[in-house]
């Protein structure tokens, strides 16, 4: 009976940490994609002072997104988000609205592959 019992807390336990992580996964990268979507259409728009100013808060926020992700996500996904930051500020500032937008869309094609990724299914919880 003790064996049941702590199998049950157990399961309990793991699907409520992929719970969690899951919540914590698409509220970080529902934030990334606002923020992409904001500086394209102010590319689009032609408003690069716009663009450059929350491009550079997005980029400071994200040590703290990084650091929330990092505790339920692999570092390769992040890793690969993390170095089109740079670039797109150096777009923008460049005034290569072109490239930056295809750096935002590219951003968000990759957010939205890990919000596929990570949802809870049986395979991610054993």
């Amino acid at each position: 009976m003790k064996r049941v019992i702590t199998a049950a807390v157990l399961a309990v336990f793991s699907v409520s940490l992929c719970v969690f992580s899951r919540r914590l996964t698409v509220r970080e990268t529902d934030y990334i994609i606002q923020s992409m979507e904001t500086i394209d259409s102010a590319l689009t728009s032609g408003d690069a002072e716009e663009a450059l100013h929350v491009s550079e808060t997005f980029r400071s926020d994200w040590e703290s997104i990084h650091d929330r992700l990092c505790t339920v996500l692999q570092h390769d996904h992040l890793d690969a988000l993390e170095s089109a930051f740079p670039v797109l500020s150096h777009y923008i500032r460049a005034g290569e609205s072109v490239l930056a937008s295809a750096e935002c869309k590219r951003v968000i094609t990759m957010t939205e592959h890990i919000e596929r990724t990570e949802r809870v299914t049986p395979e991610n919880i054993l």
